[in-house]
């Protein structure tokens, strides 16, 4: 099960604490988007039409990261965060140095979703958490996310989105076609993750017996009860990226 047996005693009505972050603030939450910003700038080498893209990303992503970060929602050195890092831990053992890019953070969120940042961050909503059965389920949330980070697809997405806004044959298509193209490129982009998760997941010792109810969750997420038949594939689900989260929670 996902919740250790001190979680569960600390549900009791006489003795429930809301989770609060702890102890020393991660570097990720007291360094400004400035220096973010610059730090990110500084590491782009091409000379291409993509690099004004890339900044504007940085640019606009930093702070929308920092909104999140500095909301108060996030939590660090909480037992949920804690417990995250070491399936992380398991999930990376075998790749220490992918392992240090990586950090990964609980949000206080009942929305059942879980989001990437160009740089490394993993955010998991506690709605998902709650939603899922197993550790072994969140083992695989986190390949699906670390996909994401390592083929670079939140800043992939963004450039798609920008040549899409500024091409000149674009231009000259309709609305219905633009958002149809960058729907199936999102989509796409879940696919490869999800493909490239499962890949990762495969090399770790965790059981793929329950794997498919992941899919369930994410697809019923919106409905008031959790009993339902299971019967999507492992390509039905649809984990929505860090630029879905810019522009609907904030």
């Amino acid at each position: 099960m996902l919740l250790a047996p001190t979680f569960l005693f600390g549900q009791q009505s006489d003795n429930y604490e809301p989770l609060q972050p702890s102890g020393e603030i991660p570097r990720d939450i007291t360094m400004g988007a400035s220096e973010k910003f610059r730090a990110a700038r500084e590491g782009l080498k091409e000379e291409t039409r993509s690099r004004k893209a890339k900044e504007d990303f940085f640019l606009e992503s930093n702070f929308l990261i920092d909104q999140v970060l500095h909301s108060g929602r996030v939590l660090f050195n909480d037992p949920v965060t804690a417990y995250l890092n070491a399936v992380l831990d398991e999930v990376l053992k075998d790749n220490p140095e992918l392992r240090k890019q990586i950090r990964v953070y609980s949000v206080r969120s009942s929305i059942v979703n879980s989001f990437t940042t160009d740089d490394g961050i993993i955010l998991v909503n506690l709605g998902l958490i709650a939603q899922l059965e197993n550790e072994a389920q969140l083992a695989f949330v986190l390949c699906h996310e670390i996909a994401h980070y390592t083929e670079k697809h939140v800043i992939n997405a963004y450039i798609q989105n920008e040549e899409l806004k500024n091409g000149e044959a674009i231009k000259r298509t309709s609305f219905d076609s633009k958002l149809l193209e960058q729907s199936q490129y999102s989509k796409d982009l879940e696919q490869e993750a999800d493909k490239l998760g499962l890949q990762r997941f495969l090399t770790t010792g965790y059981s793929t017996s329950s794997l498919a109810n992941v899919f369930e969750v994410m697809r019923y997420a919106h409905l008031p009860f959790d009993d339902i038949p299971s019967t999507a594939t492992i390509s039905t689900r649809h984990f929505t990226g860090f630029m879905i989260l810019t522009t609907s929670i904030m």
